[in-house]
């Protein structure tokens, strides 16, 4: 008997035929064939464009989320320029009044602000002996 039912399925019988699908993304189709392949294109299509307007979309909302964060970072460069033109004002003011020794001191003092003794030695050179 097992060796029966492995011969049918070797044979390839199948089950009954599917009828053919009535509806199509929840639209029902006619009964005539050609309809029915222009309505499903047609149903296709539709559905292609909606996609395709959400992808355009959402682009369109993550170019205005990068113009905002970039119009943030901008105003926020510009204030960091204004702060060190302000400082250095402050450091010039300094350097005139107590000498280019006395600015390098500050900025050994606060050793662990971010900034190399190049860049200090560029803005502030010590005078020749």
């Amino acid at each position: 008997m097992a060796r029966t039912a492995q011969k049918n399925s070797v044979k390839g019988i199948r089950g009954p035929k599917k009828a053919a699908q009535s509806s199509y993304n929840g639209v029902a189709l006619p009964t005539d064939m050609a309809e029915r392949r222009r309505m499903r294109n047609k149903l296709s299509a539709k559905v292609h464009r909606e996609k395709k307007k959400d992808v355009l979309e959402s682009a369109k909302m993550e170019v205005v989320a990068c113009d905002k964060e970039l119009n943030q970072l901008k105003s926020e460069l510009n204030e960091m320029r204004t702060k060190a033109i302000a400082l250095q004002g402050i450091f010039e003011s300094i350097e005139a009044k107590f000498g280019a020794e006395a600015v390098k001191n500050i900025f050994k003092k606060f050793g662990d602000v971010d900034v190399p003794m190049s860049v200090v030695d560029t803005y502030y050179p010590l005078p020749s002996a």
